[in-house]
């Protein structure tokens, strides 16, 4: 499994590689409360990048960035520059660590930057067919331990989603429903949400939010049902 998994890195950062031309990213910067900051450069974008930093300290990640996070607090957000083409990203990175003087212990940068490209990190990386393929072989029949599952289970309980505070778009609403279409739970499926919800009981306040949203519901269907 770690032959195979090896090599699936490799394929990822080989075609990854050949989609630089193609990929513009943003510069940022992030100030904490005790006066520090730390430089970042990323494709997917710094809105993107910066939720992916909240999810990396909520894991315990040891660098010296997320450290910071957990012990002074979520820092603030400052975008520097946006859709700079990606062989001029990192170059442009290392300049405003520089600039800005962000290298530990002056600020929460590791090392000074480099002017070519250092890792995936905040990478939106697009799949190939082909690795699609590699991708579903390699991870067929793999499971997760009960040991894994419940360590999962343990680091998220009593954290907010990493959802709370946003809303799904329109389009992205659109396009849940349309993948959704005609699909049907099969009976096994069917049987196990019975299961799970037998002996459940509601309280006022959910029935009551239950009820509104029915009403909701119904009252959409019915307009678009005269409007056309």
């Amino acid at each position: 499994m770690m032959d195979k998994m090896t090599t699936l890195r490799e394929t990822i950062r080989e075609e990854s590689i050949g989609q630089t031309h193609k990929m513009v990213g943003d510069l940022y910067r992030l100030d904490f409360a005790d006066g520090k900051s730390y430089i970042g450069a990323c494709i997917c974008g710094a809105e993107k990048r910066y939720h992916d930093h909240e999810r990396l300290v909520r894991k315990g990640e040891g660098h010296l960035i997320h450290k910071a996070w957990r012990k002074l607090g979520a820092p603030k957000l400052i975008v520097l520059q946006k859709r700079i083409p990606e062989n001029k990203l990192w170059a442009a990175e290392k300049k405003a660590i520089a600039k800005h003087n962000t290298v530990f212990p002056d600020g929460y940068n590791g090392h000074p930057g480099t002017e070519k490209r250092h890792g995936m990190l905040g990478k939106t990386y697009v799949p190939s067919e082909e690795h699609r393929k590699k991708l579903s072989v390699a991870l067929t029949g793999y499971k997760k331990t009960s040991e894994h599952r419940n360590n999962i289970s343990k680091a998220q309980k009593g954290k907010p989603s990493t959802f709370k505070g946003h809303k799904h778009t329109e389009e992205a609403k659109e396009k849940n429903r349309q993948a959704h279409l005609g699909k049907k739970h099969t009976e096994e499926h069917k049987e196990k949400n019975r299961a799970s919800h037998l002996g459940l009981k509601r309280t006022k306040e959910t029935k009551a939010r239950m009820s509104i949203a029915q009403l909701k519901r119904r009252q959409k269907e019915r307009d678009a049902t005269y409007s056309s």
